[in-house]
């Protein structure tokens, strides 16, 4: 409490600003969370910090801070800028700012890596990640180190199948590359065998030729035995 006497001269008081640092707190988002999403469409409220506050004062009567972007922003840092108020708290101080960091972090996602193992001709399962588009990883098939450049039509073997991440958004809990294998089996076609075969034939008679159907000629031969295990050519039958 001051007590003035009657001579008190009003002009020779004179309060002077306090000097202040108020500094914007560092945020660290998850590329995609639920903070991102709120810093995206501008519903979070980022905070700031001010040692020396006359007591009942708020900092957020003394600064503002945040960030306005006009799409979505990627996995990195961005400054959180802090802008001076003016208001009559703030006339009470001489402020120094110092702007923030936002740290949007990548999302770590998994593989949806599907069967295994195929049959041959069956339709392959290729390996997906939920939540991103398929720009934003590649899917690649090796039998050994080498790239198979047609992925829809894999030949009996074992493959390694690699999957790279493209976006800079997203990470894997061991970096930006997984692999895992999978096995192409080969096709059951004893059904799908047409004899054409009668149980005795005379001899100089056309013969019938087996076939296998959706196969051709190129993917199968044809062995006759005789009764005592002499193979011998189909013209060549006695």
């Amino acid at each position: 409490t001051i007590v003035f006497d009657s001579d008190f001269d009003a002009n020779i008081l004179q309060i002077n600003p306090k000097t202040i640092n108020v500094n914007v707190d560092d945020k660290s988002v998850e590329y995609g969370g639920v903070d991102y999403k709120a810093i995206l469409y501008g519903t979070y409220s980022f905070t700031a910090t001010a040692q020396g506050l006359v007591t009942g004062d708020k900092v957020s009567d003394i600064v503002s801070s945040g960030i306005v972007f006009d799409g979505a922003f990627d996995a990195k840092t961005y400054e959180i800028a802090a802008t001076l108020l003016d208001t009559k708290t703030s006339r009470n101080y001489e402020v120094t700012l110092v702007n923030g960091t936002l740290t949007v972090t990548p999302k770590t996602v998994t593989v949806n890596w599907g069967a295994n193992s195929v049959v041959y001709g069956n339709e392959l399962t290729v390996p997906t990640i939920s939540g991103l588009d398929v720009s934003d990883y590649q899917v690649k098939y090796f039998l050994g180190n080498v790239e198979v450049n047609n992925a829809s039509d894999l030949n009996v073997g074992e493959y390694r199948v690699v999957v790279t991440l493209t976006s800079g958004n997203y990470v894997f809990a061991d970096g930006t590359t997984v692999e895992n294998k999978i096995a192409v089996t080969a096709k059951d076609v004893s059904s799908d065998i047409v004899w054409n075969l009668e149980t005795s034939y005379v001899y100089g008679s056309l013969l019938g030729i087996p076939a296998i159907r959706g196969l051709t000629e190129d993917d199968y031969t044809i062995t006759y035995t005789t009764a005592d295990g002499k193979v011998v050519e189909n013209e060549n039958l006695p």
